[in-house]
């Protein structure tokens, strides 16, 4: 198989969720074949943030684990994907900025420094150095620009300003030309639908007649809740945000013994606090469906590390 990975690499707060998304969809809407996955800390700001997106031109089931191009926003966390690097990795960082280089390796690693927040700068908005970036990655696989315009334009809806100088610095990205070699991937139309692991939840709930959800949030699993909430009118979907993960599980054991296809969203906290709810469900002999978004658990554990101690216990 012919595949690419890029990884985000920086910290909350500098933007990279959208820039991720923007870069994922452009490649997905050319006609490309993606799977991401992101790795991030519970921070405001600050805290380990790598995104990574894995480009074919078949489809994909699983990220590898090898990245082939990094684009570096923060020299500590791209230092501590080390393990991930491989002969052939190549590192972009912000020369303008006291980001990573080649000489902060032990091993040999092609490192190009390119002055992303200038050129931002120059194109009026010193904050959209990712678009800069964004645009000189989509020109190396030769998406039509118009397709990152519209989602600059989408996301930045009614801020004629904003996304003047988004647009400028993302032209400015594609003349770039990254001197980067990737291999030869076909376009191709397919009739595939990109979502995440949330959305995916939720569209499934919906699709098996869910009409009453009660939740209390907890991330992860916090956004099959806000999902179902804001398809809630329009599918007829009854959605309580509870006191506290002890209620939420007994209101839909409640749902459930009334006859109504019932769901409890939660992770791996929550999914400790309602082992009572699920002995009542299992002695009743009560329908419970649950969702736990699993991270390193049980009890309160690291909110945005995944795992699956939640299975054995």
């Amino acid at each position: 198989m012919r595949d690419f990975v890029i990884a985000l690499s920086g910290e909350a707060g500098q933007g990279l969720n959208t820039i991720g998304d923007m870069l994922a969809l452009s490649l997905f809407r050319n006609g490309y074949c993606i799977f991401t996955d992101k790795s991030y800390h519970s921070r405001i700001r600050g805290g380990e943030y790598v995104y990574r997106i894995r480009i074919s031109d078949s489809p994909l089931y699983s990220m590898r684990q090898e990245f082939d191009l990094i684009v570096s926003l923060s020299k500590s966390t791209t230092i501590s994907q080390l393990q991930y690097f491989h002969d052939g990795t190549k590192l972009i960082y912000d020369s303008d900025s006291d980001h990573v280089s080649s000489k902060d390796f032990d091993f040999e690693v092609k490192a190009m420094g390119f002055p992303f927040k200038s050129i931002a700068k120059e194109a009026g908005e010193p904050r959209a150095q990712n678009v800069v970036a964004l645009g000189g990655i989509l020109g190396l696989f030769n998406v039509k620009r118009e397709i990152p315009s519209k989602l600059i334009e989408e996301t930045f809806s009614g801020k004629e300003e904003i996304i003047k100088a988004n647009l400028e610095a993302l032209k400015r990205g594609y003349d770039l030309s990254l001197p980067i070699e990737i291999p030869r991937l076909d376009v191709q139309e397919h009739n595939y639908y990109l979502m995440n692991g949330t959305e995916g939840t939720g569209l499934g709930a919906i699709a098996a007649g869910c009409k009453f959800l009660a939740a209390y949030p907890m991330t992860p699993g916090t956004g099959v809740m806000t999902f179902l909430a804001s398809n809630a009118e329009r599918h007829r979907i009854v959605v309580e945000q509870a006191e506290d993960e002890i209620a939420a599980v007994n209101m839909v054991i409640g749902g459930a013994f009334a006859g109504a296809r019932s769901l409890v969203t939660t992770s791996g906290g929550g999914f400790a606090l309602m082992q009572e709810g699920v002995s009542l469900a299992a002695m009743t002999e009560t329908p419970l469906v649950m969702v736990d978004a699993q991270r390193p658990a049980p009890a309160t554990g690291l909110p945005t590390r995944t795992a699956q101690e939640d299975l054995l216990f």
